[in-house]
C-alpha cells in the first residue's frame, strides 16, 4: 500500500483510537454511556480506515478514492451516536424516556440510503492537491443541515447539562468536560463545512480532523470512564469553584490539626459534619448508633447487615451500575458515601454514613485525597473512643445479665412463697378468725457489674492465660516477696500458687494475715491444703478458698467472681464467727452510723438481740476510733473500778436491765474511757436518753439480702477448718431462707455447718418409711412428720415457742394450734391458766 505523508495524522489517530479502545474495553465501568462511546469510537475508527484508503488511492493516482463513500457513511453514524451520547449525559433522555431515540437515527438512515443507493448526496470525488474532495450531489445540503443541526444540538445539550439543577455535581462536571473536548472538534467541522459550502475546497477534513477528533476522544473517554473527575474551573484563579475548593481544603486541614484535641466521638462527628457541610452518622455493631450530626435520623435506619459487607469507601454514584441494590438502598436512606473503620474487627468496627450533600462537596480526585487523609486521622480517634465505649458497654451488659439473673432468682423465690402462702391458707382455714400474715420484703442486691481486680502470684502461664480469657485486667507477679507487687494497691482477689516447698510459708502467711479482710484469696497447688492445715488459727475469718484440682475453667471463673462479690460485701471481720458482711440497705446504714459514731467520745447505746453481733460491732467502733487503749467488755451490773479502762473502750452489756438512777452514775464515772452500752431491747426512755448516739443493729431477718453472702462466708470457714471442699447448692440456700430461717449469726453458722456436715458425712442413709406397709392415710403420714418436726424444733429451742415459731416460719397462734392438735403442748399449770 502506497501512503503519502498526509496520511500520517490518520494513521496516528487510528493507533490512538486502538489505545483508547483498550482502555475503555477493560474499564470496570459498564453503562449506557460507555456502550455508546464504544460505538462512537468504532464509527470513527472506520472513518480513519477510510481516510487512510483515500490517501492510498491518491498515491496510486486513482481517479476516485475507494473509501470515499465509507468515510461519509461512518461520519453520518458517528454524528448520530454523538447526539445520543449527549442526550444521555445531559439527563434529557432520562426525563423523556427511550421512545424518542428512534427520531435521532431516522435522518441517519435516510442519509445512508441516499449515500449508498444514489449519487444525489455525493456525486463523486475529484483530486485536489494532496487528497480528494467530494463532488456535492443535488441533495448534499441535507448532509450539511444534518451535520450542523446535530452538532448545534450536541452543544445545546451539553450546555444544558452543565446548568441542570436536578443533576448531581458529578453529572454537571461530565458535561463540562465533554463540552471542553468537543469545542475544537465542532469548530473545525463547522469551519470546513462552511468553507466548502462557499466553494473553498483546498482545506478539508481528511488531514486536519483526526487531530481534533483524537483530542475529543481522549477527553470523552476520561469523562465517561472515571467517577472522580478533575474540575476544569479549578485551574482558573478567579473562579468561584477555586475559591470554594480552597475554603473546603482549609477546613479539612484545620480539622486534621485539631482532631487530637477533640474530647469525644460525638464532638468529632459534629465537627466533621460542619467541615463537610453534610449530615454524618457513626454506627457500630455493638451499639448501633454511636453519634449523629446534621439531621441524619434517616441514615441511622440503614441495615447493619449491608454495612458488614463494606470494607472500603463506597460512594453511591460509583456503584449505580455495579451494585444497583446497594445504590437504591443508599438513595432511599439519603446516604451518599459509606466510610468503614476497622470493618474486620469484632470490637472496634464502625461505619460512617455521609449524607447526600457529601457528593456536592467531594467529587474530584484531590477532594477524595484530602478527605481520605481526614478519615485516616479520625480512624485513630474512633479506635480509642470506640474501645473505651465498648468497655463501658460490656460492663453495662454484665450488669444487665446480673440483674436478669437476680430477677429470675426473685421470680423463683416468689413462686416458692406463693406455694407457702397457699399451704398456710389451707392449714389456717379451720381457724374462726385469721390475722393478716406479715410480709417479708426482700431488698434488691446492688449490682456489681465491674470486673474484679485480680493478681496472680506465682509463675504459671496456663493459669494466667485462663484468667485473662475471663478477666482481661488480671495481672501477674512472681510471689509475695515481689517488690513490684508490694507497691501495688491490694486487689479484690489474689490467686496464689502454693507449691510443696515449705520455705515460703512465712511469706505467704504474712501476706494473708496482713491483708486480712482487705483481700480474698484463691489458693491452689500441691502445697495449698497443707499450708491451710498448718495455719488454721491465724487464718480464721480470712476470705480464703482452696481451688479443687479438677475445677474447670468456668468453675474457676465463677469461684473468683464469687470471692470478689464476697470481698465487696465484707466490711470487717473482728470475730471469725460473726463477720460484718452484707450489702443490704439496713446493714449498710447501720455500719455507716457506726463509723460516724466512732469519731465521738460521748457514750453510745447499741441495741441488738444478738449478743455476739453487738460485741463485734463494738469492737469495730473501737478499731475505727483510733483510741490507744484496749477494748473491754463486762456486764453492766458488775460494779468495779473503771480506772483500768482509761484510754480504751468499755462495752457494758445488759444496760437495759439497769434502772436510770443506777445507769447515770455509772456513765458519769467512766473517766477517760469510751463507754459503749449494749442493750437487747432498749425502752423508749433509754433511746431518748442517747438520742442521736443510739445505734440499732438490724436483725438477720431484716438482712434477708445478706444471707447468701453470709452462707458463702461460713462455707469457706467450714472448708478451711474441716479440710474439705463441700458446698451448699442453691436449693439448700433457698430452703434455708424459706423454711429454716436463722434467728441470729450463731444459728446461721450452726445451720450451715450442720448442712455441710450432712453432705460431707460418709454413712449409710437413714431407712425410708415403709409407707406401703403402714396402715395410714396420706394426711396421717403428713401429720406424723409435721409433729416430729415441731417436736425437734422445740427441743432445739429449749421449749421457747416464740423462737420455734420463727424458725418454722409460723405465726405463734398457728404453732399453738398445732401443739394442741398433736398433743405437744403439755399440761398447763395454774399460773398459765390464771
Amino acid at each position: 500500500m502506497d501512503i503519502t505523508v498526509y496520511a500520517i495524522p490518520a494513521i496516528l489517530a487510528l493507533v490512538a483510537k486502538a489505545v483508547i479502545y483498550l482502555y475503555a474495553r477493560y474499564s470496570p465501568i459498564r453503562n449506557l454511556e460507555t456502550r455508546l462511546y464504544l460505538f462512537f469510537l468504532f464509527a470513527l475508527s472506520i472513518q480513519n480506515v477510510a481516510e487512510i484508503n483515500v490517501f492510498s488511492s491518491f498515491a496510486k493516482h486513482y481517479p476516485e478514492p475507494t473509501g470515499g463513500i465509507l468515510y461519509f457513511g461512518a461520519s453520518i453514524v458517528a454524528i448520530a451516536l454523538l447526539l445520543h451520547l449527549a442526550l444521555v449525559l445531559s439527563g434529557s433522555l432520562a426525563q423523556r424516556g427511550n421512545k424518542y431515540v428512534a427520531f435521532i437515527y431516522l435522518p441517519t438512515g435516510i442519509l445512508e440510503l441516499l449515500l449508498w443507493g444514489t449519487d444525489r448526496l455525493v456525486a463523486g470525488f475529484e483530486p485536489v492537491q494532496y487528497t480528494y474532495t467530494k463532488i456535492p450531489g443535488s441533495l448534499y445540503f441535507l448532509f450539511e443541515i444534518y451535520t450542523l443541526g446535530y452538532f448545534v444540538a450536541v452543544l445545546a445539550l451539553l450546555v444544558y447539562g452543565t446548568k441542570r439543577k436536578t443533576s448531581t455535581t458529578y453529572q454537571r462536571l461530565k458535561n463540562k468536560i465533554m463540552l471542553f473536548g468537543l469545542l475544537p472538534f465542532i469548530a473545525l467541522v463547522l469551519l470546513i463545512v462552511g468553507l466548502q459550502h462557499f466553494g473553498m475546497r483546498l482545506f478539508n477534513t481528511t488531514a486536519t480532523l483526526p487531530i481534533a477528533l483524537t483530542f475529543f476522544l481522549a477527553v470523552t473517554v476520561y469523562a465517561t470512564h472515571q467517577y472522580r473527575l478533575f474540575d476544569i474551573a479549578y485551574i482558573i484563579p478567579w473562579s468561584k469553584v477555586r475559591a470554594r475548593k480552597t475554603a473546603f481544603y482549609d477546613r479539612i486541614r484545620a480539622m486534621i490539626a485539631e482532631i487530637a484535641d477533640l474530647g469525644s466521638v460525638r464532638e468529632a462527628v459534629l465537627r466533621l459534619a460542619d467541615t463537610l457541610r453534610c449530615p454524618v452518622a457513626l454506627v457500630s455493631t455493638g451499639k448501633p448508633v454511636l453519634a449523629v450530626a446534621g439531621g441524619a435520623q434517616q441514615m441511622v435506619a440503614f441495615p447493619l447487615e449491608y454495612l458488614h459487607r463494606i470494607d472500603r469507601i463506597v460512594v453511591a454514584n460509583e456503584i449505580a451500575d455495579s451494585d444497583p441494590a446497594t445504590y437504591k438502598l443508599m438513595q432511599s436512606h439519603g446516604v451518599a458515601a459509606i466510610v468503614p473503620f476497622y470493618p474486620h474487627s469484632h470490637s472496634a468496627s464502625g461505619w460512617m454514613l455521609l449524607g447526600d450533600k457529601f457528593s456536592e462537596q467531594v467529587y474530584t480526585p484531590l477532594d477524595f485525597k484530602m478527605v481520605e487523609q481526614l478519615f485516616d486521622k479520625m480512624a485513630e480517634l474512633f479506635l480509642d473512643k470506640l474501645l473505651f465505649m465498648r468497655t463501658q458497654l460490656a460492663a453495662a451488659e454484665r450488669r444487665l445479665q446480673m440483674s436478669e439473673l437476680r430477677l429470675q432468682q426473685t421470680e423463683a423465690g416468689l413462686t416458692t412463697l406463693r406455694g407457702e402462702i397457699e399451704s398456710l391458707r389451707e392449714q389456717n382455714r379451720r381457724l374462726a378468725r385469721e390475722q393478716v400474715a406479715d410480709s417479708l420484703i426482700a431488698a434488691e442486691t446492688p449490682a456489681h457489674g465491674a470486673l474484679p481486680s485480680i493478681i496472680l502470684l506465682g509463675r504459671d502461664k496456663p493459669m494466667l492465660k485462663l484468667l485473662r480469657r475471663h478477666f482481661p485486667q488480671a495481672d501477674q507477679y512472681v510471689g509475695p516477696d515481689s517488690a513490684s507487687f508490694r507497691r501495688q494497691d491490694p486487689p479484690e482477689v489474689l490467686v496464689c500458687r502454693l507449691d510443696a516447698d515449705r520455705g515460703a510459708d512465712d511469706a505467704w502467711l504474712a501476706l494473708l494475715t496482713q491483708q486480712h479482710g482487705r483481700v480474698a484469696a484463691l489458693l491452689y497447688g500441691n502445697g495449698a491444703q497443707e499450708f491451710i492445715a498448718t495455719h488454721l488459727e491465724p487464718l480464721a475469718g480470712a476470705l480464703v478458698e482452696i481451688l479443687p484440682d479438677d475445677a474447670t475453667d468456668e468453675a474457676i471463673a465463677r469461684r473468683i467472681q464469687a470471692l470478689a462479690n464476697l470481698h465487696r460485701g465484707a466490711l470487717a471481720v473482728p470475730d471469725a464467727d460473726c463477720p460484718l458482711i452484707g450489702v443490704s440497705q439496713p446493714f449498710q446504714e447501720a455500719m455507716r452510723d457506726a463509723a460516724r459514731l466512732a469519731g465521738f467520745v460521748e457514750p453510745v447505746l447499741i441495741e441488738s438481740g444478738d449478743a455476739r453481733e453487738l460485741a463485734t460491732v463494738a469492737r469495730y467502733i473501737h478499731s475505727l476510733s483510733g483510741r490507744p487503749g484496749e477494748f473491754h467488755m463486762r456486764p453492766a451490773h458488775l460494779t468495779d473500778t473503771l480506772a483500768a479502762y482509761e484510754g480504751g473502750t468499755l462495752l457494758l452489756t445488759g444496760a437495759d436491765t439497769l434502772a436510770p438512777e443506777t445507769l447515770e452514775p455509772l456513765i458519769a464515772t467512766t473517766g477517760k474511757a469510751r463507754l459503749l452500752l449494749g442493750a437487747e431491747n432498749a425502752g423508749e426512755s433509754l433511746r431518748a436518753r442517747f438520742r442521736s448516739f443510739a445505734l440499732r443493729l438490724p436483725t438477720l431477718r431484716e438482712r434477708r439480702l445478706d444471707l447468701p453472702l453470709l452462707v458463702h462466708y461460713f462455707t469457706l470457714q467450714y472448708n478451711l477448718r474441716a479440710g474439705t471442699q463441700t458446698y451448699l447448692t442453691q436449693t439448700d440456700v433457698d430452703e434455708l431462707m424459706a423454711v429454716r430461717y436463722p434467728a441470729n449469726m450463731d444459728a446461721l453458722r450452726a445451720e450451715v455447718f450442720d448442712r455441710l456436715n450432712a453432705k460431707h458425712r460418709v454413712s449409710a442413709p437413714a431407712p425410708e418409711m415403709e409407707l406401703a406397709l403402714a396402715d395410714k392415710t396420706l394426711d396421717e403420714h403428713v401429720a406424723t412428720f409435721e409433729a416430729r418436726l415441731i417436736a425437734q424444733t422445740l427441743e432445739r429451742c429449749q421449749g421457747n415457742k416464740s423462737k420455734a415459731a420463727r424458725l418454722l416460719g409460723l405465726r405463734p397462734n398457728t404453732l399453738h394450734y398445732k401443739l394442741e392438735r398433736y398433743g405437744l403442748g403439755g399440761k398447763k399449770d395454774k399460773s398459765e391458766t390464771n
